[in-house]
């Protein structure tokens, strides 16, 4: 387990790591299209992510980063620390921030008609 890999930052670091990815398994042509998108409306984007524990990474793979704290209270509750960061990553950055995903599907969608 390299010291980069979500579960030892998990394990280790009492880390979270919440990433959207641009969907590693299409094809290389969609990827590109959707990655100039998403560098065209960056800005947009970095907006939507302020005062958000998330911001932009620059990667063409792991676009955005969430960074949650696991707060475990000792080794028998990790599950449930691990399990609490989750809710409130996935609750600040898609149940809650309409703007982010509606931007986020925009450039999914354009990149979809222009690859069609």
């Amino acid at each position: 387990m390299g010291e980069d890999s979500n579960k030892h930052v998990a394990i280790q670091d009492r880390e979270f790591r919440f990433n959207f990815r641009c969907m590693g398994s299409n094809l290389t042509e969609f990827r590109d299209m959707y990655n100039e998108r998403f560098d065209e409306r960056k800005t947009a984007v970095e907006d939507a992510l302020v005062g958000m524990n998330a911001k932009t990474t620059g990667n063409k793979r792991t676009m955005i980063r969430g960074i949650y704290s696991i707060d475990d209270n000792g080794a028998d509750d990790f599950f449930n620390g691990y399990t609490a960061a989750l809710h409130e990553a996935f609750s600040e950055l898609v149940v809650e921030n309409g703007e982010l995903i509606q931007i986020l599907t925009e450039l999914f969608d354009d990149s979809v008609e222009q690859y069609r």
